[in-house]
């Protein structure tokens, strides 16, 4: 786990950084997922997105925002994912 930005998130989180304590994760987003459910419960989950207005909260100071307050300026994410 990162905590400052002197270097970046560059897979999933490519972009994200808390805008508090310039955490680079771990983070809570509120995302849509699609699963098979049946009687006895889901499958594993698939097509898993979030957007810029999706809600976001950082695991280290509880600071809490939309994935576009945690977006470092001039980054390309903050998009669906």
């Amino acid at each position: 786990m990162s905590t400052s930005t002197t270097s970046t998130n560059t897979n999933v989180l490519d972009g994200i950084a808390c805008p508090r304590c310039r955490s680079l994760e771990p983070f809570l987003i509120i995302a849509e997922a699609a699963f098979i459910v049946t009687d006895d419960g889901t499958t594993d989950y698939r097509d898993v997105e979030w957007t810029s207005g999706s809600a976001i909260v950082c695991q280290v100071c509880a600071a809490i925002g939309s994935v576009a307050d945690f977006t470092v300026a001039g980054s390309s994410n903050g998009q669906e994912n």
